[in-house]
């Protein structure tokens, strides 16, 4: 009688512990599901650009496509660009330039924006800025099947202003990168009685 009981407690040990175990694996494969990225690296073309006094003059990359939804769930966007370029201008003392960057998806005309700097000093200078979003309404715009365009804003205040990428020791170039958690694939296997 004693080793029956002792019988079934150990069976019944065996299968809680085991129903346990299962259960605590199935939350940590749920716990440790990662987030993948996807990266799209771009390039501004070489271009000269005659600056136009209170106006942007804009200089865009290829596109790059929006995060498809199909891959799973957008947790962010970072935008970062990043180089040198030549600033010639004859307004001596007084000579200003700000440069910025943005990201605009199409058609739409959202867009994600980088920091302003500001320059005085006319000859090479570096722009370097990143950002990274993950607010609800940014990352709705960025989910679909189009594209985004990177891009360089340029603002003077003086007249016959010219500014350069490249050919040579100048280049102007970026990524975007969208942090998501894949799309979770199930499927069923049918079982040996299952109908075929």
């Amino acid at each position: 009688m004693e080793s029956t009981k002792h019988g079934i407690t150990t069976a019944l040990r065996k299968v809680f512990f085991g129903a346990v175990s299962v259960f605590v694996l199935a939350l940590f494969a749920a716990g440790t599901a990662k987030a993948n990225q996807i990266r799209q690296e771009f390039t501004i073309p070489a271009q000269e650009v005659s600056l136009i006094p209170g106006f942007a003059s804009i200089m865009e990359g290829p596109h790059v496509a929006q995060f498809n939804p199909a891959n799973g769930t957008l947790n962010s966007v970072t935008y970062t660009i990043f180089g040198t370029a030549r600033w010639a201008s004859n307004a001596g003392n007084s000579a200003q330039l700000l440069v910025t960057a943005q990201l605009k998806i199409l058609p739409s005309n959202a867009t994600v924006a980088l920091e302003y700097r500001n320059y005085v000093e006319p000859g090479k200078i570096t722009y370097s800025s990143s950002v990274t979003k993950d607010a609800a309404t940014t990352l709705a715009a960025f989910t679909g099947t189009g594209d985004a365009v990177p891009s360089l804003l340029v603002y003077t205040r003086d007249s016959d202003d010219l500014f350069l990428i490249g050919p040579d020791e100048t280049t102007i170039t970026g990524e975007v990168v969208y942090d998501y958690t894949p799309a979770v694939q199930t499927s069923t296997v049918p079982g040996p009685d299952a109908p075929r």
